[in-house]
């Protein structure tokens, strides 16, 4: 694992869901098919290019803020930046990035935002060496809310639930690469998106979630997990599933709650799936 987890972004972060939740599961077949996985869909985030860690940014949310700030004071040349190179496939041309990748887009634009990198990926923030991961899990929420239902942003909940449960099993030295290995695969997964979240709005509903609580709410809970199962895109009750465990481990924060039934929709497939795929 300490070989294949930078490349947790691959497949679209699927083969990582499909490793992580194996362990939650403790299904060992499954935990081979997802190494397995993992291994043919490999595309690294370049945790190597890492810079040491530094107190800038105390908690997750700190750093995605700032962040955020950055775009704001940028967003014609980040986004610019962004269309640059993803015009450019000289990585599949080379070989860096499978052509196959080309078909489905979003895992090429994923991809190629990482290979090239970006500085604001690799200042790695302090709070990296932390053994708590409930804040990163708040950030990543937070981040979902400013687009609720989006399902790329979905998936980096489901996938930090999985990214956990891979780092709990490693060795102590790896649970701090793996943790700045997700860092860096979230901001080129959402930067390859051309946008990214004004820090005002994430702002604004930081200060309306950071202190809430439920009290007793777990009616809430039958009620969205009755509609989850009744969803043919299997994304939302896995959401929900990672969502309310955190709800119930950090004592019973409402954002999670929230966020939990804003239930995202199975995207169409672009036309280049129509053509067979590339060997």
């Amino acid at each position: 694992m300490p070989e294949l987890l930078p490349g947790w972004t691959g497949s679209f972060t699927h083969a990582t869901i499909h490793l992580g939740w194996a362990l939650d599961a403790g299904h060992r077949w499954m935990t081979v098919e997802g190494l397995a996985y993992l291994a043919f869909s490999y595309a690294t985030c370049h945790p190597e290019r890492a810079s040491a860690p530094s107190g800038d940014g105390t908690s997750p949310v700190e750093s995605l803020l700032r962040v955020a700030g950055e775009w704001d004071e940028r967003r014609d040349e980040l986004a610019h930046w962004v269309a640059r190179i993803l015009a450019d496939t000289s990585p599949v041309e080379d070989g860096r990035i499978h052509p196959e990748l080309l078909r489905s887009g979003l895992q090429f634009r994923i991809a190629r935002t990482l290979i090239e990198g970006h500085p604001l990926f690799y200042d790695t923030p302090a709070w990296t060496a932390d053994d708590d991961w409930e804040p990163l899990y708040y950030a990543v929420t937070l981040l979902y809310l400013a687009y609720p239902g989006d399902f790329v942003l979905l998936h980096l909940i489901t996938s930090l639930h999985a990214v956990e449960q891979i780092a709990l099993r490693l060795p102590a030295a790896e649970r701090r690469r793996a943790v700045v290995s997700f860092w860096i695969g979230l901001l080129g997964t959402v930067f390859s998106g051309g946008d990214f979240p004004r820090r005002a709005k994430l702002d604004a509903l930081h200060r309306l979630f950071s202190g809430a609580t439920d009290q007793e709410r777990d009616d809430d809970w039958d009620t969205t997990v009755g509609r989850a199962v009744l969803e043919e895109e299997e994304h939302n009750p896995k959401l929900v599933y990672v969502l309310r465990r955190v709800w119930e481990r950090s004592g019973r924060r409402s954002i999670y709650r929230v966020a939990a039934a804003q239930f995202t929709a199975t995207p169409e497939l672009p036309p280049s799936f129509d053509e067979p795929p590339v060997a």
